[in-house]
């Protein structure tokens, strides 16, 4: 799966991961993974000066349902422009309905009437945002708050 990960360095210290090669992320799982760090000869354009491999997987451990999680929840897939006909492939949210959306072809989330205001300026592209969400089930998460 695509998307966005965190790697704990510290107690105190998270590292934003936008792919981890050879890992295949499950919804409804948590993870504790062995990775290989590769510093990169020159930073990428979009300010990416590492690399990722999967040694291997620690622990996977099933998610119980109402589980709390953190999640980067950006509608731009890549940091860099795209020319038109790649646009449509850019994008991480397609709406389902008023409160529902499609994260990464992958997993929908509701977002409540309270933070709409809000996730609609990262439809928009406006912002990024840290939220703090709750699994539903192996296919829906709910956003409770940023």
């Amino acid at each position: 799966m695509c998307g966005r990960y965190y790697l704990e360095i510290s107690k105190d210290e998270l590292s934003y991961v936008s792919n981890i090669e050879d890992f295949k992320f499950e919804w409804g799982y948590s993870y504790e993974l062995s990775v290989k760090e590769t510093k990169l000869d020159q930073m990428l354009s979009d300010g990416t000066e590492f690399t990722y491999k999967l040694n291997h997987i620690i622990s996977k451990t099933k998610t119980e349902d109402a589980s709390m999680f953190k999640l980067f929840i950006d509608n731009e897939r890549y940091d860099y422009q795209l020319n038109s006909t790649e646009q449509d492939m850019n994008i991480t949210l397609k709406v389902l309905n008023d409160s529902t959306y499609l994260y990464f072809d992958q997993v929908e989330i509701e977002v409540p009437k309270n933070l709409k205001v809000e996730f609609d300026k990262i439809i928009s592209g406006k912002k990024t945002a840290l939220g703090y969400f709750q699994f539903v089930n192996k296919n829906r998460i709910r956003l409770i708050h940023f």
